[in-house]
């Protein structure tokens, strides 16, 4: 039997969002071969009503809500010990969660980080969120002139960040998969180590017969 860990910062309650539900989905065709025991990891409920469903694998919330305190990371390897985990499949492959739950202590746990959508979407429309006019004050006014003064500067340290995000998942997982081959052929010219560990899983939901409706 194999032990496979999902690892997120909210549990994965499928009527709460889509990553959410594609993992119960995962989790419950994992169980039904009979051949992987699945495990889930979060930071914290969130909200009360994640608690309220039937969780078809075991729940495990950090102790404290803090990703960078010491005390998750001790509790994190001694779970990663306990329940003798084999495969790691982070579904925050864009977020700061991934320095913790990649950080497995065990290099005989293989790790995979999925990123669940374009993985340069705020660096690619960055000029559109900075210019947009947020309401008709003349503070509001003020503040986005402000920031087209800084744009080049927020989409320099932008990319320093995306930059030190991609540089620690190539070297911390196994495979990073993105939902098409189009954000793999972007994240590899963005980040050209990522292209050897990128795989793509697209998505499902393609329509490619369009018609014109009468």
């Amino acid at each position: 039997m194999k032990n496979i860990l999902f690892t997120s910062n909210i549990p994965f309650h499928p009527y709460r969002g889509g990553v959410e539900r594609v993992t119960d989905i995962l989790c419950k065709e994992f169980l039904k071969t009979g051949k992987y025991n699945v495990y889930y990891l979060n930071c914290c409920w969130h909200d009360e009503e994640r608690k309220n469903y039937n969780y078809p694998a075991p729940v495990t919330i950090l102790p404290s809500t803090n990703i960078d305190d010491p005390q998750n990371i001790k509790f994190y390897h001694n779970f990663l010990k306990e329940t003798d985990i084999d495969i790691i499949i982070n579904q925050e492959g864009l977020f700061g969660t991934s320095k913790l739950f990649l950080n497995t202590g065990n290099e005989r746990i293989k790790t995979i980080s999925v990123i669940h959508n374009n993985p340069l979407l705020e660096y690619n429309h960055l000029w559109c969120s900075i210019n947009i006019l947020k309401n008709e004050t003349n503070t509001e006014k003020i503040k986005r002139f402000a920031r087209c003064i800084l744009y080049p500067k927020i989409k320099l340290q932008l990319k320093t960040q995306l930059d030190n995000q991609y540089r620690y998942l190539c070297n911390h997982t196994n495979k990073i998969v993105v939902l098409s081959e189009s954000y793999r052929s972007r994240l590899g010219k963005f980040y050209p180590d990522s292209i050897p560990l990128t795989v793509t899983i697209p998505n499902p939901n393609t329509y490619p017969d369009i018609h014109d409706i009468p």
